[in-house]
Formats: structure tokens, sequence, C-alpha cells
């Protein structure tokens, strides 16, 4: 399933850009909740090397991610959807 990139990917990736961290700094800066948007949350995760976020709808919670690296495609329209999967439960 996937999830067209909406407004609250685009005010997450804003702040990414606005930062203007490398890698190594948001690793350091590793936090799960760091962005909170409506039904959007999520952060850095240095073990993935990626922005992992959850999505919530009226079906539940998604999960889906991207690199620092798709930031400025997502900000240009290049990359329009993100990949969503189902979370795991331990």
């Amino acid at each position: 399933m996937k999830l067209q990139i909406g407004e609250n990917i685009l005010l997450i990736c804003r702040e990414i850009e606005e930062t203007s961290w490398t890698e190594k700094q948001w690793a350091d800066a590793e936090s799960g909740d760091w962005f909170q948007y409506n039904d959007t949350i999520g952060g850095y995760n240095a073990d993935e090397r990626a922005f992992l976020l959850s999505y919530y709808d009226p079906e539940g919670e998604w999960w889906f991610q991207f690199s620092l690296a798709d930031v400025p495609k997502i900000l240009s329209g290049e990359m329009e959807y993100v990949k969503l999967s189902v979370p795991k439960r331990y």
C-alpha cells in the first residue's frame, strides 16, 4: 500500500531541510517522536539511517520511512508516495 505525500509529510521534510543537519547529526540526536503532526508521528532512527514514521488512519497504524537523501525529492515533488507497511507486533 502507498500513501501519497501530503501536507504533514511536507511539513516534516521542510523542518528536516531547515535544520540542515548531516546524517551523523540526526543519528546523534536520534528521537522516535521528534515530529508530531496530527496523524503522522516519528523521528530519525540511526540503525536504519532513515526517518521512521507512523501514520494513523481509520484502519489503524501504518509505518513508513524515507532517507535524508529522499527529503529534496519529496519537497520537489519527484517522490510522490511512500510505501506503507503494517507495524511489527512483538
